[in-house]
């Protein structure tokens, strides 16, 4: 798809070049030809994304479905890390205070309430793929 497209953007360059030195009737023959050669170059890309189109969207659903699972397990490692981690730093500081301490409150609302963000999000759009996937494609191309 590239090689045709690269083809292309050289004929039309090539065109544009050509143009400059012809008079008005040979530029309408050769953007004429342009035309037709673009139409069937799009003729050739059309086909060939009808032939593949099952393939490619099944490997659309999977990169979006793993990236999904991918972002899920960082969420709740992100949760895990941050109620691990401000708890044991609460540890050195008087329990009274757990909250009035930066150190601990940081840790705490950054790991949970970002990892929590990042889960839920990503857990709303692998239910979406999973559910509907038809409605997933046109409202990602949509966007």
């Amino acid at each position: 798809m590239k090689k045709y497209l690269f083809i292309a953007l050289l004929m039309l360059s090539t065109t544009f070049y050509a143009a400059d030195k012809t008079e008005p009737s040979k530029l309408d023959d050769v953007l004429a030809t342009v035309v037709e050669k673009g139409l069937a170059l799009a003729e050739k890309t059309g086909t060939f994304v009808i032939k593949q189109a099952p393939e490619l969207i099944q490997e659309f659903y999977q990169w979006h479905m793993y990236k999904d699972i991918f972002y899920i397990s960082i969420g709740v490692l992100m949760i895990i890390l941050g109620l691990v981690l401000s708890f044991k730093l609460a540890k050195y500081i008087d329990e009274n205070d757990f909250f009035n301490s930066p150190p601990p409150a940081i840790v705490f609302l950054i790991g949970v309430f970002g990892g929590f963000a990042i889960l839920s999000t990503n857990l709303y759009d692998l239910i979406f793929l999973y559910t509907a996937p038809k409605l997933y494609l046109i409202e990602y191309f949509i966007k």
